[in-house]
């Protein structure tokens, strides 16, 4: 993914700064970080809320402390004060949880990024790249 994401970076990079005259360089570096900022925190931030929703509503067993809905540490934290075969029912129960809060991120970033790269295909088609060398 790092390697994938650093090629995808370059590119963007060098396309973003040679579609303006030299002068605004600078700030067209500056709008391209602080989006790819922005976009960064906002996908992990609804990614995460997604994973956190679909966990906090797991059905454990009865007598379940609050805490374990909180985070799969505080399930973890709270199985060890319950009897053996209550711990593993809420063990069980977490992980899977947290593994459909996952699934269901991973699922919904791939759709996004599916729709960015089909809104990129129609969007830009057909338009040419100038590299800003001059040519004799």
């Amino acid at each position: 993914v790092g390697l994938g994401a650093g090629f995808a970076f370059t590119v963007t990079a060098d396309v973003i700064l040679s579609s303006v005259p030299g002068e605004q360089a600078g700030a067209a570096s500056a709008v391209s970080e602080t989006a790819y900022e922005l976009g960064a925190a906002l996908g992990i931030a609804v990614l995460g809320s997604i994973v956190t929703g679909v966990y906090r509503d797991f059905t454990g067993p009865a007598g379940t402390p609050e805490a374990a809905h909180e985070s799969l540490g505080g399930a973890v934290e709270a199985a060890a004060r319950l009897p053996a075969p209550t711990a593993a029912t809420l063990l069980d129960s977490a992980r899977q949880a947290f593994v459909d809060g996952l699934t269901l991120a991973a699922g919904v970033g791939a759709a996004v990024l599916l729709a960015a790269a089909a809104a990129a295909w129609f969007l830009l088609r057909g338009q040419r790249l100038e590299d800003g060398v001059e040519h004799p």
